[in-house]
């Protein structure tokens, strides 16, 4: 049995329970939104950055966290929403549902700047963004570009999250950069959900999140199982909701079934009724 003892009491917070509001079905990073919950209590940044948004579940985890603590946080999603060979490439209605979703939640603190990362970077000042959570094309190359490229944007307080550092396939090559960056800077992995890192680059780290960072030093199967714990309710939740959702269309594919078949009845009927008058 294993000894190691976590120090809860030093990173522990509420935000850690909170039930995601928006699980859509791309679910890969739904087991690390209880982090996202948590981090956003933990340092309570006035800029937060996500490059590669999607459908959005990663980055209105963030924004709830902001909106539900009352923070004067503000959230900027940039990407193109067009998709790429490793996403897919998808329709308009994908950037149209999520924009109507944030419009409607987090419209006074949120902006989704749709364009290319490199001409975001001209909006932003240099030390200004608090947490810059990348997730956009997923090679060895562009991850690296991104990171040295808004790497000056970062404050003194400031943390870098990359998605997908478990992923050895198509592709993929965060995990190589990773391997590389996580020495240099004081870092989690957290290996589930297709793995997350979190790296602090700043002179002044929050507390909460060096606490984090020691814990995870001195215990870490310990507190990353508390972490997987988290995110399987969150994941359970997710597949809860596409249960539901299968169910509903199949309700709704029944009743047009039902509909078709009295038509047909009806239509049969008066056929006969008409032969039936001649």
């Amino acid at each position: 049995m294993s000894s190691e003892v976590v120090d809860i009491d030093l990173w522990w917070n509420t935000s850690l329970l909170r039930v995601p509001d928006r699980l859509t079905d791309i679910q890969s990073w739904h087991g690390h939104i209880p982090f996202a919950f948590w981090i956003i209590e933990a340092t309570e940044p006035v800029v937060f950055v996500e490059l590669g948004t999607h459908k959005g579940d990663s980055y209105s985890a963030f924004c709830q966290a902001v909106s539900e603590l009352g923070l004067p946080s503000k959230c900027y999603a940039v990407d193109s929403w067009i998709g790429d060979e490793q996403s897919g490439i998808y329709g308009e209605e994908v950037f149209e549902e999520l924009k109507t979703y944030n419009e409607r939640k987090f419209r006074s603190f949120s902006t989704l700047m749709r364009m290319d990362f490199s001409e975001a970077l001209n909006c932003f000042s240099d030390g200004s963004i608090d947490i810059l959570h990348i997730d956009g094309y997923h090679s060895y190359e562009a991850v690296r570009q991104d990171f040295e490229k808004w790497l000056p944007k970062l404050s003194r307080r400031g943390v870098v999250l990359f998605h997908d550092i478990a992923v050895r396939e198509k592709g993929f090559g965060v995990w190589r950069f990773w391997d590389e960056i996580n020495v240099v800077y004081p870092s989690i992995t957290f290996s589930h959900s297709f793995g997350l890192g979190v790296l602090a680059v700043g002179e002044e780290t929050p507390v909460p999140l060096l606490n984090l960072i020691s814990s995870f030093k001195k215990s870490p199967s310990s507190m990353l199982g508390v972490f997987e714990a988290l995110g399987s309710r969150c994941e359970l939740l997710s597949k809860a909701k596409a249960l539901n959702r299968e169910t509903e269309e199949l309700r709704f594919k029944n009743m047009q079934l039902l509909a078709e078949d009295s038509t047909k009845k009806v239509e049969s009927l008066a056929r006969l009724e008409a032969q039936e008058l001649r």
